[in-house]
C-alpha cells in the first residue's frame, strides 16, 4: 500500500507528464497551422520543430538547435549557447535591449549558475 507522500509523487509525475504532452500537441499545431496560413513559410525541414523561447523549457529538453528565427531572418546555430550568444548579441546591439539587459544581471540565472553577471565571480564558463 502506497503513502500519501509516495502517491502524491506520482499524482505530481502524472501532472507534469500531462502537461508536457499537452504543450508538445499544441507546439506541433501550432507548426501545422503557421505552414496552412504562410505557405510559403515551408523552408523549414519536415525534421525541424519551431518553438518559441517562451515555451515551457521541457521541451527543449533532448532536442538539439538549428537556428534562431528574428522575424523573417533565420540565423544558424549549433548549439544551445550558440542560441543564447545570438539572442544576447542581438539583444546588446539595442540601447533600450541593453538596458534591459543591464536590470537581469545577477537575477537571471538557472539552477546551477547565472546567465548574466555584473562581475565574472560565480561565471564558471561561458554557456
Amino acid at each position: 500500500m502506497k503513502t500519501i507522500t509516495e502517491k502524491s509523487k506520482i499524482h505530481e509525475e502524472i501532472r507534469k507528464t500531462r502537461d508536457y504532452a499537452i504543450k508538445t500537441i499544441n507546439v506541433t499545431f501550432d507548426n501545422l497551422i503557421e505552414r496552412l496560413e504562410n505557405p510559403c513559410s515551408d523552408e523549414l525541414p519536415k525534421y525541424e520543430t519551431k518553438l518559441p523561447l517562451f515555451a515551457n523549457s521541457s521541451l527543449f529538453i533532448g532536442k538539439k538547435a538549428v537556428a534562431v528565427i528574428f522575424g523573417d531572418e533565420r540565423v544558424e546555430v549549433k548549439t544551445w549557447s550558440g542560441v543564447y550568444q545570438e539572442i544576447i548579441t542581438r539583444c546588446y546591439e539595442s540601447s533600450e535591449h541593453r538596458k534591459m539587459l543591464m536590470y537581469l544581471r545577477d537575477k537571471a540565472h538557472g539552477k546551477v549558475r547565472k546567465f548574466i553577471s555584473a562581475s565574472p565571480a560565480g561565471m564558471s564558463r561561458a554557456l
